[in-house]
């Protein structure tokens, strides 16, 4: 009984906004019509300019999200590096290995 009750409460839901289905479409030529007669030649020319640039910016977007997945890609790489330096820092000194690391370097550097 519940599911039932349930599934009437959704179709009657979905009834209750069917007419908008058919109002949207209508109210928005209703309201590019008076739009046009209140501005006009304006309105047209402003088309005219954004309709040729809106593929120029959906390209420059997808390149500028492109562009940000490789940073964050190259950082994480970068994460990763800085972490295995620092604990192989700490290991070497952990076993006690920078004294020795310490002697080579200064062995290469008197070269």
């Amino acid at each position: 009984m519940n599911q039932l009750t349930t599934t009437l409460n959704c179709v009657t839901k979905v009834i209750t906004y069917l007419d908008e289905l058919y109002k949207l479409p209508l109210s928005a030529a209703i309201g590019a019509i008076y739009m046009f007669k209140l501005l006009e030649w304006l309105l047209l020319i402003g088309f005219l300019i954004v309709i040729p640039y809106y593929p120029l910016t959906r390209k420059l977007f997808s390149y500028l999200l492109d562009l940000e997945e490789k940073t964050s890609e190259l950082s994480d790489k970068h994460v990763e590096v800085i972490t295995g330096l620092l604990q192989g820092s700490k290991d070497a000194e952990n076993y006690g290995l920078e004294f020795q690391f310490h002697k080579k370097i200064d062995m290469y550097h008197e070269k």
